[in-house]
């Protein structure tokens, strides 16, 4: 059996790979987390009714590769999401047709328990519909950008911040041996 094979039916060589790969979270850098893709396309979605690829491109959802989003919705997370062709002025004003993604009425409550179960696990304040149809998605997602901090720590990659200034994230890693990486996620238009 060659080295190759030996990885793929779980050998120790493939276990050994797979442990260095994992992210050590401690409970200082859980609340760092920031709104995954999913999160982010889920809250709109709740929030605004319908969402097209041209909406969830601009800040603060910042979403690519919206129908691979909204395909894991479905598929993984067992939600319902309605999916209807609508016409739209594309590049050079040119018409086009998008698809326009939203959630039927009795999805909005499974819909919002699995926005609040990923908001849980990054140590977020659960939110409720009212909240969600009245205030704009930017201050519920609350963040603007963000430099993060990665190192190696006994085996486990640790990720550290975030950092709202540059100079503070290059001294978080200098003291811990790191590499700073920046992610500029949401804007609040300003």
């Amino acid at each position: 059996m060659t080295d190759k094979n030996k990885a793929a039916n779980g050998s120790p060589i493939n276990q050994n790979e797979k442990h260095q790969q994992f992210t050590h979270i401690s409970p200082e850098t859980a609340k760092a987390l920031l709104p995954t893709q999913n999160e982010r396309v889920l809250l709109a979605l709740l929030s605004l009714g319908q969402l097209t690829c041209q909406q969830a491109e601009k800040p603060p959802i910042n979403a690519r590769h919206l129908n691979s989003v909204i395909s894991e919705l479905a598929n993984r997370h067992h939600l319902n999401v309605v999916r209807e062709k609508t016409d739209a002025t594309g590049y050079g004003g040119v018409s086009c047709q998008l698809t326009s993604y939203s959630l039927p009425q009795a999805e909005l409550e499974p819909g919002l328990r699995l926005l609040n179960n990923w908001r849980t696990k990054r140590k977020a304040a659960p939110l409720q519909l009212s909240d969600i149809e009245h205030e704009p998605i930017s201050s519920l997602l609350n963040v603007k950008a963000a430099f993060y901090v990665r190192s190696m720590t006994k085996g486990h990659r640790t990720i550290a911040g975030p950092f709202t200034t540059a100079s503070a994230a290059k001294a978080a890693a200098m003291a811990s041996n790191g590499v700073v990486y920046f992610e500029q996620w949401l804007s609040d238009g300003a």
